[in-house]
């Protein structure tokens, strides 16, 4: 079962390490100006969060959590992460369009890569769980290459506004979070342990990698592309940020398929519709939709999170009844 714990644990990074994290823009636009303690109460915050949002899904027992947790008012809460998975869906569009455009003269990326993860995305969550299996490690030592390699020992910050740590990851659980929580229904509490440390020790070097490699790239576009470049290898980093942002694209639109599917039965026009009404907006540019969208899906990270727990707490002692178990 740890290996199962380790899938879960990779499914949630490799939803949240789309084009902003792999290209280094919203580690940039979050963390450039804070100390290496935020970096670590960010990833202390992703293991306590993605444990909350699985004992969330032992404790419903449910398929939807939300509909159990938030009852009548569900239907908000659905409709506040659906448009955040359609700000980041639309997003990671814009940063496939730049990237295959910027590194490999492709023009069209974004509509290749958009109806390339729509297709994937129909079919069922362990399937995203067995390509971030592997998509996941890859990202790890190529961003630790890039990282290290001939790595010059900078000036740290020495700004500590932790918040910044929790509204980056409260973002990250409208999708994140989302998407692993129904998987805690088959968990143990150890388990779910072990898959919280996993995310918590992940994330925290995935970001210290990113935020180290960063530092004297600020102002680019995509500044991890900018520090390949300048050690020679910015067609395989073009490869991976591709990878990376494939995997977000995935999980963004096995949620978009879910909830669309529900008013549009056939799957060819499901998905016809969803990739119409995401091409359109991604032509406003990567850089633009992160610096000026991901701050407000970071607050609404925040009420999301924030309420949830509240909620969760409120159930707990019903919960376990349902379950029979211990939570």
């Amino acid at each position: 079962m740890l290996k199962e714990c380790i899938k879960i644990a990779f499914l949630f990074i490799g939803t949240i390490v789309g084009a902003g994290f792999a290209t280094g823009r919203e580690v940039v636009l979050f963390f450039n100006d804070q100390s290496i303690l935020v970096i670590l109460f960010a990833g202390i915050f992703a293991g306590l969060l993605c444990g909350l949002f699985l004992k969330i899904g032992k404790a419903t027992c449910s398929e939807n959590p939300n509909s159990v947790i938030f009852k009548k008012n569900y239907i908000y809460v659905e409709n506040l992460i659906l448009f955040c998975t359609f700000i980041v869906y639309v997003t990671m569009c814009a940063g496939a369009e730049s990237l295959l455009k910027e590194i490999f003269g492709i023009g069209g990326g974004g509509i290749i890569t958009s109806l390339l993860s729509l297709t994937v995305s129909i079919f069922s969550i362990k399937l995203l769980k067995n390509i971030n299996f592997v998509v996941v490690p890859v990202l790890i030592i190529f961003i630790a290459y890039l990282a290290f390699d001939k790595a010059v020992l900078p000036n740290f910050p020495t700004k500590n506004n932790i918040f910044s740590g929790f509204s980056y990851m409260s973002m990250n659980m409208l999708l994140g979070g989302y998407m692993i929580s129904p998987t805690g229904a088959k968990l143990t509490s150890k388990q779910i342990a072990i898959t919280s440390f996993a995310v918590s020790l992940t994330v925290f070097a995935l970001l210290f990698m990113v935020y180290f490699a960063t530092m004297n790239f600020a102002g680019a576009e995509m500044p991890m592309l900018d520090v390949a470049s300048s050690k020679g290898l910015k067609p395989i980093a073009g490869i991976i940020v591709f990878l990376a942002i494939f995997s977000t694209m995935i999980s963004g639109g096995n949620i978009l398929f879910r909830t669309f599917n529900k008013h549009i039965t056939n799957k060819a026009l499901c998905v016809v519709t969803i990739f119409t009404l995401t091409i359109i907006p991604s032509a406003f540019g990567f850089e633009n939709l992160v610096n000026y969208c991901y701050p407000i899906v970071s607050y609404g990270g925040v009420i999301y999170t924030g309420i949830t727990a509240l909620k969760y707490i409120e159930i707990i002692y019903k919960a376990k009844k349902h379950c029979n178990g211990s939570i």
